[in-house]
């Protein structure tokens, strides 16, 4: 009899060489089955997961919750439980006990379970300015769960009751500060195609999703599009780096809650900006 765990592993993949080892050592001998997505990797990502008896399938990139949703419906899953993954991330031990228990003994009716990510920036954990604990969807029931279909801070669909877990998920990229800004800027350009679409209005579901989640960062984010633009970004750098004690991360910190938490905000409304006087 197998001791691997009955999950089926997936995760979206482009140029991740310098990640995916990683990930799959942690993954082989406990999952069942690992689902590599490649978007055309020209680093030998693919290969990588050939070569570890992944099931490889290839597929253009047009934005995340895409790319999820074509995966989950395109991709030949053996297992009922599906576990999401980015390639920057990685299973603590304990969660892998708990995921192992949890698939084989969920309640009828439980389709989904969250857990905190644990983000690691420049070998530093990032315990502050609202980001641990932040809890994510990642592991549901095939067929019962889905990708929320936005362009950014997309968060999966469960059909069902979704229980909570107790030990972390990892966020750990190891791509540098190039990479890092560089995708960042990406994203800000979605998060403004999102805004500018009428996919960020505050609304009763999401509100009670922040208060279930017991997450300061996603109810603050109902109320943000709300304030005046440009100010909006140096208040939320402000409220995040003060009062949701982002100081305490020491330099490490400082560099990730300026950029992410200012820089980023701040370059979404000059996006916005720049749409709007465009439209004119």
């Amino acid at each position: 009899m197998s001791s691997k765990t009955a999950v089926s592993v997936l995760v979206l993949a482009y140029n991740e060489k310098i990640h995916l080892g990683k990930l799959l050592n942690h993954l082989q001998g406990w999952a069942d089955q690992i689902v590599i997505v490649d978007s055309f990797s020209s680093d030998g990502t693919a290969e990588i997961a050939k070569q570890a008896n992944c099931d490889v399938l290839e597929h253009s990139y047009e934005y995340h919750s895409q790319q999820l949703n074509w995966a989950l419906e395109n991709a030949s899953f053996r297992n009922n439980w599906i576990l999401v993954l980015d390639a920057d991330e990685w299973l603590t031990d304990e969660l892998k006990a708990e995921i192992k228990v949890a698939v084989t003994q969920a309640a009828d009716g439980v389709n989904g379970y969250m857990f905190k990510r644990r983000i690691y920036f420049q070998n530093k954990w990032i315990k502050n300015g609202g980001c641990y604990p932040f809890w994510v969807v990642r592991l549901f029931r095939q067929g019962f769960g889905f990708s929320e279909n936005i362009k950014m801070d997309e968060k999966f669909i469960v059909k069902g009751k979704v229980e909570k877990l107790r030990a972390d998920l990892v966020d750990e990229n190891l791509k540098g500060i190039s990479f890092w800004v560089q995708k960042h800027n990406t994203y800000a350009q979605r998060e403004a195609d999102d805004v500018l679409n009428g996919q960020r209005k505050p609304s009763r579901e999401l509100l009670r999703e922040a208060k279930e989640m017991k997450s300061v960062r996603r109810f603050f984010k109902h109320f943000y599009y709300k304030l005046p633009i440009f100010l909006r970004a140096g208040l939320y750098f402000l409220f995040r780096y003060f009062f949701l004690l982002g100081f305490l991360d020491g330099k490490e910190g400082l560099i990730f809650h300026s950029i992410q938490g200012g820089w980023y905000r701040f370059l979404v409304d000059v996006y916005i900006h720049e749409a709007k006087r465009k439209e004119k």
